[in-house]
């Protein structure tokens, strides 16, 4: 991973801890960072 924009490498980082805890489902994730599921979605897509 490059430097790059704090959102990237958010987003980037996001993609590698969901690979490392196995995947949980988004619905899952959001429950647990009480954040909607479209938010999570959005900044797990912002750089891909």
């Amino acid at each position: 991973m490059r430097a790059g924009r704090p959102e990237q490498r958010f987003a980037w980082e996001w993609r590698q801890l969901r690979e490392r805890v196995r995947r949980p489902t988004s619905r899952r994730l959001a429950q647990q960072a009480h954040y909607s599921v479209p938010t999570l979605a959005d900044a797990a897509d912002f750089a891909a």
